[in-house]
């Protein structure tokens, strides 16, 4: 959001809009590293505790 409002948007001269479309992909890889980061981690947890119950 901090990028669009700096970068902003304009209307060319032929009557196109020019928008800062490269963000919205980089948006998209954030949110897809979010989910398989959380994925890893709740993996990763999940076999602490069976190891855990194992040892105990």
């Amino acid at each position: 959001m901090i990028f669009y409002k700096a970068i902003g948007s304009s209307v060319a001269e032929d009557g196109s809009l020019v928008e800062p479309f490269f963000l919205i992909p980089i948006a998209w890889l954030f949110f897809i590293a979010g989910i398989v980061a959380g994925i890893i981690l709740g993996i990763m947890g999940i076999v602490r505790k069976n190891q855990a119950k194992k040892r105990a």
